[in-house]
């Protein structure tokens, strides 16, 4: 069996005065794994008519948003449309019929 760790990442955020706790899996062989899904800092969503609304309560208006395509299903170009702080970010395609899978990777910068 590998053996693995669990460490944790804290994020202090000054806006909203909270504290987020993100979990990396260390294994033994050096890689990683991260906890994806509702409120985390890492998860998928799929795009419906070129566009889908993420609701996560992590993001910021600063917050960088990465974003990855997993699928394609007439792809167009990705990028991040409107922010609501502590709710949800859009994620938008160039391509009004885009039904792909996108994942999204949030970090908050420090200043």
């Amino acid at each position: 069996a590998i053996a693995t760790t669990t460490t944790y990442l804290f994020t202090m955020s000054s806006s909203t005065a909270s504290l987020t706790k993100n979990y990396f899996r260390l294994k033994a062989n050096g890689d990683y794994q991260v906890n994806v899904g509702a409120n985390m800092a890492y998860g998928t969503t799929t795009l419906a008519s070129g566009t889908a609304t993420v609701n996560n309560t992590l993001i910021q208006d600063d917050t960088l948003v990465f974003l990855t395509l997993q699928t394609c299903s007439t792809c167009g170009t990705l990028s991040v449309g409107t922010r609501t702080a502590g709710t949800s970010f859009v994620v938008n395609s160039t391509n009004a019929s885009d039904a792909s899978i996108v994942a999204y990777r949030l970090e908050q910068p420090i200043y």
